[in-house]
C-alpha cells in the first residue's frame, strides 16, 4: 500500500508540473499517461495478491 501512495502522489507531482509552465516542462503525451496507468495497475493486482 505505501508504494501505491508514493507512487500516486508522484504521478501527482508529475501532472501538476503539466500545468506549471514556469518549469519549463512539455506536456505529456498520452502514452506517457498510459504508461502510468498501467504501472499504477501493476502495483494494485500487486498488493491485492500480497493482502489475499
Amino acid at each position: 500500500m505505501e508504494e501505491l501512495k508514493k507512487y500516486l502522489s508522484e504521478l501527482e507531482h508529475n501532472l501538476s508540473c503539466v500545468n506549471d509552465q514556469s518549469e519549463g516542462r512539455v506536456r505529456f503525451n498520452m502514452l506517457e499517461i498510459q504508461s502510468w496507468i498501467n504501472d499504477m495497475n501493476k502495483i494494485i493486482l500487486q498488493t491485492h495478491k500480497e493482502q489475499s
